[in-house]
């Protein structure tokens, strides 16, 4: 009962993160700090969705897989928080 709680908070999270991305590059969708938020924000999801699925794997053999693409999205966060703050 309580997974469907988790991931419904999840899915409502990340579809307010993606719209506030779409949201900020529909106002100026030529400008590069627009661009690169829509990029952070997309990351961010990602990342969550990705350590959300990382804690909830019931296999360790999943568990790990879920571990190694948390490392991987975490790496592209960091990216485009680093592109974020540069402009």
């Amino acid at each position: 009962m309580y997974f469907f709680l988790d991931i419904g908070f999840l899915w409502m999270v990340v579809f307010l993160l993606l719209i506030m991305g779409l949201l900020v590059l529909h106002k100026d969708q030529k400008s590069q700090a627009s661009r690169s938020f829509l990029y952070l924000t997309v990351s961010i999801a990602l990342w969550i969705i990705v350590a959300f699925f990382e804690d909830e794997a019931t296999s360790a053999t999943l568990r790990f897989n879920f571990l190694r693409a948390d490392f991987a999205f975490g790496s592209f966060y960091a990216y485009a928080f680093l592109l974020f703050c540069s402009d």
